[in-house]
């Protein structure tokens, strides 16, 4: 007669195994988390390179100075490095030209250099803020024209080393910023959760409002100027165009002295360099 004992697992048995993978599942979760979050990190430095280069390869084309406002899109009428015009809100022709219309658009022209990976867009839920009469942020949908909202984009120019060197438009040349142009940087990634980003072309410093987003590697959260802030760390690339990165609170702590913003920020609001 046939033996008909098989051999198998119990109950008991499987429920071990499930409870060990559980468990492992739960160890490597973080660290591809982490990992996850890295390629998002070297990404983003690889976009940030790349908007460097093309800012630095246009003050070459165009009086040895980086473009101002409209560096990334066509949003207010073109004011800067050639027609100096007043602050006009865009058109709808404005916007559908996208990142074309920018000013480095020539020597960065792939519109994913311009978005960090970790942007998120919630498009049914866009964002405004009442600080600005409601206005819709910049580059986010605008529940009015969904269609028409411009391009979204995650960085934001470093205004200060040009409004400091003395110009009236606020750009400058590269090779001359001070304190150096190792030190002060060019473009970071600024908290989309200000109210400042509604329009993050350009920042200026200090407004207790302009600081480096949390985008990379959130741990935690501090009280920081009676905010509780979550800290993460932010890209930039600097004006001789290397790429570096920097925790939410080193770069607060940072733009807190007057020293300290003439060193990473090139002066600060109310500041020129002597000489100009």
């Amino acid at each position: 007669m046939q033996n008909l004992n098989r051999k198998g697992f119990t109950l008991v048995e499987l429920l071990v195994v499930i409870a060990i993978i559980a468990i492992l599942v739960s160890i490597l979760m973080p660290a591809l988390s982490r990992i996850r979050d890295s390629a998002k990190m070297t990404v983003c430095k690889t976009n940030l390179k790349a908007l460097g280069f093309g800012m630095i390869q246009y003050s070459r084309d165009f009086q040895d100075k980086i473009p101002c406002w409209g560096w990334e899109y066509d949003e207010c009428g073109r004011f800067g490095p050639v027609t100096g015009t007043a602050y006009i809100e865009p058109n709808k022709n404005q916007l559908d030209r996208m990142f074309e219309g920018g000013y480095i658009w020539e020597y960065a022209d792939s519109p994913k250099s311009y978005v960090c990976p970790t942007l998120n867009i919630d498009k049914q839920n866009p964002r405004r803020h009442s600080n600005y009469s409601g206005w819709p942020v910049w580059g986010w949908p605008d529940p009015d024209d969904p269609s028409h909202s411009g391009p979204a984009w995650s960085y934001t120019l470093n205004m200060q080393a040009g409004a400091s060197s003395g110009d009236s438009q606020w750009r400058v040349n590269p090779e001359l910023v001070q304190t150096s142009p190792y030190d002060v940087f060019m473009l970071y990634e600024e908290d989309d959760q200000l109210y400042t980003s509604y329009d993050n072309s350009g920042a200026l410093f200090p407004t207790g409002d302009d600081y480096l987003g949390r985008y990379h590697l959130v741990t935690n959260e501090k009280l920081i100027g009676g905010t509780m802030v979550t800290l993460g760390s932010g890209n930039l690339v600097f004006f001789d165009g290397h790429v570096g990165d920097m925790n939410t609170e080193e770069f607060i702590d940072r733009v807190s002295t007057e020293n300290g913003m003439k060193q990473l920020c090139g002066g600060y609001l109310g500041f020129t360099w002597p000489g100009h």
